[in-house]
């Protein structure tokens, strides 16, 4: 047989050509322990060689939907979410780990959902057998996804709309991550604390801000903390506030504190010696100007979520949150 076809090869006729059955084949393909190692081998191989890629379609058909095949990660209609670096490389992780398996991973925007009849109406062509669904993609429209018995994951849940979720989900430990800035700012003598947010509606600045306050009156007066929005944060209001020694800043993320971290240089007022910043989320772009950040480990994310969704995790209890480690750069 040719190695140039113009029709796609078939399970069969990839079997003829190994002498093999076609259930032998599918098998060794799914890298099933029922078939030797060195027979999956020359099957990969073979499928290399020729080109065979699986019937996604008719593998679903013929399961009935019990063979995990394809996952789709859906993001937001408006596909936003891919502005951000970490959701990048979040989805990059789970990507490589289902190529890992043989799995198909698709990215999908909710729009493809159709209405509210969901998954099963919609205009898909190839409906996943799981679902990772990214946490800025409203409740109402991830509905259909995490419907009862559905194999699915929301990730980072922190559409304003989940603040009474407790469905199947993976988060970031916010809380942990603002209490570990505020001792940092702490040990290196502030006094006094203004938390800037940068989304005041996103779930994970507000328990950002929430550890942040409950670490910062545990240990100082409550008249020494202050907190407002980005929107709201003036000129006037900075150049008050950095007036007084020993002040500090946290910003709800990254981009946040970039933009704080530029103002005070533009006002004559440099972190970290008119006042002390600091963020979150670890992007590239806030290491590379200095700023002290709480970083996540998107890997770490990735993988958990990706265990908890195909049922690796050896724990099947509701993943922990994800930790942050301390990045301390020079506006500290």
């Amino acid at each position: 047989m040719s190695e140039t076809r113009s029709s796609p090869l078939t399970l069969a006729e990839l079997g003829q050509l190994l002498d093999l059955d076609k259930s032998t084949v599918s098998l060794a393909l799914r890298d099933s322990p029922k078939i030797a190692e060195e027979t999956r081998r020359r099957v990969r191989a073979a499928a290399t060689r020729y080109g065979y890629r699986t019937n996604i379609a008719a593998r679903q058909l013929n399961q009935g939907g019990r063979v995990l095949s394809m996952i789709g990660m859906f993001l937001p209609k408006s596909l936003a979410s891919l502005s951000s670096p970490m959701v990048v490389r979040t989805i990059q992780t789970l990507s490589q780990l289902a190529a890992q398996r043989g799995l198909v991973f698709q990215l999908l925007s909710t729009a493809a959902l159709g209405g509210d009849a969901g998954v099963a109406s919609s205009g898909l062509a190839l409906r996943p057998d799981a679902s990772l669904i990214w946490g800025d993609v409203p409740l109402d429209e991830a509905a259909p996804l995490l419907a009862h018995g559905a194999r699915s994951l929301v990730i980072d849940p922190n559409h304003v709309s989940y603040a009474a979720y407790r469905g199947p989900a993976i988060g970031l430990d916010n809380r942990g991550g603002a209490e570990g800035i505020v001792r940092h700012l702490l040990e290196r003598g502030a006094q006094r604390l203004l938390f800037v947010q940068q989304d005041p509606n996103h779930l994970g600045h507000q328990a950002r801000w929430h550890g942040a306050r409950t670490a910062w009156i545990a240990r100082r007066p409550l008249d020494t903390l202050a907190a407002c929005a980005l929107d709201d944060l003036t000129d006037e209001r900075l150049l008050r506030f950095t007036a007084e020694p020993a002040g500090a800043i946290i910003c709800s993320n990254d981009c946040g504190g970039l933009m704080v971290w530029r103002r005070l240089q533009r006002l004559g007022r440099p972190a970290p010696e008119h006042a002390r910043i600091a963020s979150f989320d670890g992007e590239e772009y806030a290491r590379i100007v200095g700023l002290t950040t709480a970083v996540f480990d998107y890997d770490r994310l990735a993988r958990t979520a990706f265990a908890a969704l195909t049922g690796e995790a050896a724990d099947q209890s509701a993943p922990a949150p994800i930790p942050f480690q301390l990045h301390v750069g020079e506006t500290t």
